[in-house]
């Protein structure tokens, strides 16, 4: 089975390979990992190449192709993708609904009594990113904060996004109470970036990821 993935490292992909393998133990099946590196043009090249090898189905993580490619690769195979929703034939769509889950971060913090709420960004160009932004503004307007684009500080999903964000933070001044984080690694990053400026969390700042990977079950 083939299994194409923006990288290979991650604390959320690391879950989902984990995952593949545990599904495919015992079936006669075995995995074909290549990544793709958050480009569509070589994800397709990928897609192809795993088609060429003969592969019996392909699984497409956090895909960036539109959904005529998808369409087009199942016309071959059956395609599973995990992270975005593709209605069509011999394709079957696994994907959670980002926008809530960015709206129940940033209500938690809300609930707790923050109103100064930084959001560090997924990537631009990834649908999930923008839908869990799009849940944080709802939470902030619902409780009747305004919205304050200085909070808001770009990210990528991965550690080193989170650190910089952080850095960011402090060196234009942003007054801040709390960070929701568009996922578990940049919020990693960015409690490692806290840690060295000798600022606690939660005592401090409280600090939200997104994800649920197993990695966070050890943060504190």
């Amino acid at each position: 089975v083939g299994v194409v993935t923006p990288l290979v490292i991650g604390l959320s992909i690391n879950d989902t390979m984990e995952g593949i393998d545990t599904g495919l133990s015992g079936t006669g099946y075995v995995s074909l990992i290549v990544t793709a590196h958050f480009d569509p043009r070589e994800e397709m090249e990928r897609c192809r190449l795993l088609l060429s090898r003969r592969v019996d189905g392909l699984i497409v993580v956090s895909s960036s192709l539109d959904t005529d490619s998808v369409c087009s690769l199942a016309q071959s195979v059956p395609v599973v993708t995990i992270g975005r929703a593709v209605a069509a034939p011999k394709v079957l769509s696994m994907t959670i609904d980002n926008e809530s889950g960015g709206y129940l971060a940033t209500r938690h913090l809300i609930d707790i009594g923050h109103r100064r709420i930084v959001h560090v960004t997924g990537r631009k160009d990834r649908a999930s990113a923008a839908d869990r932004l799009g849940g944080y503004r709802r939470a902030l307007a619902e409780a009747g904060i305004p919205f304050d684009p200085k909070l808001i500080v770009d990210g990528s999903y991965t550690e080193l996004s989170g650190v910089a964000a952080v850095a960011h933070l402090f060196e234009v001044g942003t007054d801040f109470t709390a960070i929701f984080a568009a996922n578990d690694q940049s919020a990693a990053g960015v409690a490692l970036a806290l840690h060295r400026r000798g600022i606690r969390i939660p005592d401090d700042v409280s600090l939200v990821g997104f994800d649920d990977t197993n990695a966070a079950r050890y943060a504190v």
